[in-house]
């Protein structure tokens, strides 16, 4: 499967979810993950890369590592890799993705459910 198929399914899935309001030093997890995405749609990768691994990591401190929230994170990162011809790293970040995203689906009655996506 295509990288940007990836995104794109990864991008489908989360969304019959919305984040909570988290903040982490001062600064909410969400600003900064909007800020990504912003720079990601002006092409603007240079800038974009540095802010999405903080991004990333915030989520992992604020929600644990399997959390939701760390997937979108991850998926914005992976955008920014692949926009950068860096396939692999792309790969690899979209891989562990998906795991949060079965794990989460796998064990949940939302009637958008793992099960319910095959």
């Amino acid at each position: 499967m295509q990288i940007s198929r990836l995104c794109f399914v990864l991008s489908f899935a989360i969304c019959v979810w919305h984040p909570s309001t988290s903040v982490f030093a001062g600064i909410p997890w969400e600003s900064i993950h909007d800020q990504v995405g912003q720079l990601i749609t002006e092409h603007n990768y240079l800038q974009a890369e540095p802010l999405a691994i903080e991004s990333l990591q915030k989520a992992k401190d604020l929600f644990g590592a399997e959390h939701l929230n760390v997937a979108l994170a991850q998926q914005k990162l992976a955008e920014i890799f692949e926009a950068q011809g860096r396939l692999e790293e792309a790969q690899a970040v979209l891989v562990d993705s998906i795991e949060i995203l079965e794990a989460f689906y796998h064990h949940t009655e939302h009637p958008n459910s793992y099960h319910s996506l095959h």
